[in-house]
């Protein structure tokens, strides 16, 4: 303040001064100095804050023609990223069987009509929670006569969920004709009503309303890992009043572990499961059968070719197509030297149907719906 009055004092007869900050018209020289010192400071004060409220550099105006440069820069990085991650599976072969048997994912039966809700709360549950869940959902609920009825009552909207019949198994113009197909080639091989049946793969229950029907009580076991779907078929297609007289029981393992019935099967068959399956899940289905089956038993099943060429087989290690945990399409191939090895291991022996029952296949009128049946029994001579 002194060296702004020594600098910057005003004369005292400046009349603006006098009139402005002494109102008796008498000079004033400490408001003289104020407002020299007002003069003094505002003019350091204003950079300053031009300074703070600089925006950012690249925000700055200098700099704003870069910014679409570096966005073009940051997603080459990224795709080039992208490009190079690893794949989810490290096997070519497997990357090449998945592709050629187009699993793409489809979203028209993202809600089908047996969307129960079932599937989370039947994880991982023994067999009785699982059977008497199913009994208990069948209550009271409309059963159809005959796979033709209950396909028509599923396209003609009269089930669950707006009547959307979504995925059922196969195409419609087998669904009908698949019961009495399967039961012609296992009677034939010997199935009787005393059997101890394994049904692996039952899905919405197209052959088991029949295999229950004609096998005595507690003679048929089921295994489906898709609970909802399973859950469906027992309450619309097998039907409370059958599952109440003849108590077939079920399991919604995924790991083909027979061992959760207790029980040494007579016949276990699957139909469009092998189709689906990889190497190793054929191997861990082979082991079960082997420890849960008598020296008299058989185990028949569908497969998409019986051949003797292995360029075209599957080597992955997934599941291919539909299932209880995805969507998508395809079948797959083994060929039948891996599957005698695979038996060979497990003291079995496979051959084709035409192989071990000729007179069936040589029956007039025969067909096999599309895939070739493979029959393995044990090796009597192992």
């Amino acid at each position: 303040a002194l060296r702004a009055q020594k600098h910057y004092q005003r004369p005292e007869t400046t009349p603006a001064r006098q009139s402005s900050h002494s109102p008796s018209n008498q000079p004033s020289p400490h408001h003289d100095t104020d407002a020299c010192v007002m003069t003094m400071t505002l003019p350091q004060q204003q950079p300053v804050l031009r300074r703070a409220s600089r925006p950012p550099l690249f925000l700055s105006q200098r700099h704003r023609h870069l910014v679409p440069f570096v966005l073009l820069i940051l997603g080459a990085i990224a795709l080039v990223a992208l490009n190079s991650s690893p794949s989810s599976s490290s096997d070519p072969a497997h990357d090449k069987a998945r592709n050629s048997a187009t699993t793409e994912v489809s979203d028209a039966d993202e809600h089908p009509w047996w969307w129960i809700g079932l599937l989370k709360q039947l994880d991982g549950k023994d067999v009785d929670t699982v059977t008497s869940t199913l009994t208990e959902y069948a209550h009271g609920k409309t059963a159809y006569d005959t796979p033709s009825d209950f396909l028509e009552a599923c396209k003609g909207g009269e089930l669950p969920n707006e009547g959307r019949c979504g995925f059922i198994g196969g195409p419609d113009e087998k669904f009908s004709s698949m019961a009495p197909h399967v039961m012609e080639v296992l009677i034939a091989l010997g199935m009787q009503p005393s059997s101890r049946v394994l049904e692996v793969g039952a899905g919405l229950g197209r052959n088991s309303k029949s295999l229950i029907a004609y096998l005595d009580k507690g003679k048929y076991c089921g295994i489906e890992p898709n609970a909802d779907m399973l859950a469906a078929g027992a309450a619309h297609l097998i039907g409370e009043s059958i599952i109440a007289e003849k108590r077939p029981r079920f399991s919604t393992n995924a790991e083909f572990d027979f061992g959760s019935f207790d029980e040494i099967f007579d016949v276990v068959t699957s139909r469009s499961v092998w189709t689906h399956t990889s190497k190793g899940q054929i191997e861990q289905y082979l082991a079960s059968f082997a420890k849960h089956s008598s020296p008299e038993s058989f185990l028949a099943t569908s497969v998409v070719a019986v051949t003797e060429d292995c360029s075209k087989d599957y080597n992955g290690t997934t599941w291919v197509g539909k299932s209880h945990d995805q969507d998508g399409k395809g079948v797959v191939v083994h060929c039948m030297p891996w599957l005698r090895e695979a038996c060979k291991k497990e003291r079995l022996v496979v051959r084709s149907l035409k192989e071990d029952t000729p007179s069936l296949v040589k029956r007039q009128g025969w067909n096999d719906l599309g895939q070739p049946w493979v029959v393995i029994r044990h090796d009597i001579n192992a």
